[in-house]
């Protein structure tokens, strides 16, 4: 007997591989194994353009930063530091 929630994925992966393949029309399958997607929107992402911004926001939605650079720990250890001592911490 079939579950529910296995034709709600079905229905999903149905859905997104149709939008996949009709995305992708007119793009030889080679260049799609090449990542030519991921390499376009890599090339886009520097272009300081408004309306390329924009879509790439779309396209990639922004997610919270797992991973803290070394610079970033050393200034919140600084300001640790300020407010330790009685100084306001620096503006952001």
């Amino acid at each position: 007997m079939k579950k529910p929630a296995d034709d709600l994925a079905s229905t999903f992966l149905d859905r997104r591989t149709a939008a996949c393949v009709k995305a992708c029309e007119g793009v030889p399958t080679e260049k799609l194994e090449e990542s030519i997607f991921v390499r376009l929107v890599a090339a886009c992402i520097h272009l300081d353009d408004p309306e390329v911004s924009a879509i790439i926001d779309e396209l990639v939605p922004r997610r919270p930063r797992l991973a803290i650079s070394a610079r970033a720990d050393a200034n919140v250890e600084d300001e640790d530091a300020s407010v330790e001592d009685g100084e306001d911490p620096p503006a952001p």
